[in-house]
């Protein structure tokens, strides 16, 4: 009996990716340029505190807002623990017109992986595996998925038909066509999430008094975000390349 009292513990965990984030001071945001983009989990409250302990200590340190970032930035307060890219996909298919995670990082231990995942499939209309390589951690991120769509929880899936199939499973309808991972059924579908994951908006407003706090000091919003974006890609190096 404890044994599947833990069991079950451990899959409720695995089905709340958010809650790992919460409590945390960690904000989410998602970034769209036309057919890709990219969803960040970033630590909010280091750049609060930060910039707050610059107004009572050093106010000259804050007082030039096209520098403000790059201190930040400098003293490494700016810290992404999270984030998946996207793009929809090109010569591979329609795939129900799903986006398809080009790229996924967190930093190492901190389990933040799923909770970019989470928001980004609920922003997100229809978000599919990389067609070509899923790495391991990645694949158990979908299997699960997978399996809060079978037993009927808040995630949806719809088939993908093989693009590279002379017996297609609808034959007359080329939106779900696409190409498929042998042997490996979870990846096969593009996933989506209707209701709002419970604790997504505590992450959200954290993002919020970000952006407001550096408006108020000047900082335009496109030069934070892009800087999001940039360290991201060096998280995706630094684990990946």
């Amino acid at each position: 009996m404890k044994l599947i009292m833990e069991n079950w513990r451990k899959y409720m965990n695995e089905n709340n990716p958010i809650d790992k984030a919460l409590g945390k001071g960690l904000g989410v945001s998602i970034q769209m340029k036309g057919d890709r983009g990219l969803v960040v989990v970033y630590d909010a409250k280091k750049i609060l505190d930060k910039i707050e302990f610059y107004k009572k200590y050093k106010p000259d340190k804050i007082s030039e807002a096209h520098m403000i970032i790059d201190i930040l930035d400098g003293y490494q307060s700016i810290d992404v623990v999270a984030g998946v890219r996207f793009a929809k996909p090109r010569d591979i298919g329609k795939c129900n017109n799903s986006f398809q995670i080009t790229n996924s990082a967190s930093k190492k231990d901190s389990k933040l992986g799923p909770t970019a995942y989470e928001a980004a499939l609920y922003y997100l209309d229809g978000m599919a595996p990389d067609r070509v390589i899923v790495k391991p951690g990645a694949e158990r991120v979908w299997s699960i998925y997978n399996k809060r769509a079978d037993s009927h929880q808040d995630v949806e899936k719809k088939p993908f038909d093989d693009i590279e199939s002379d017996q297609k499973r609808t034959p007359d309808d080329p939106s779900d066509d696409c190409v498929l991972h042998k042997g490996k059924d979870h990846l096969n579908y593009s996933y989506d999430i209707i209701p709002k994951p419970a604790g997504l908006k505590e992450l959200e407003n954290n993002h919020a008094k970000v952006l407001a706090t550096l408006a108020q000091l000047g900082v335009k919003q496109h030069k934070f975000l892009y800087t999001l974006s940039d360290l991201f890609d060096y998280l995706f190096r630094l684990r990946y390349e």
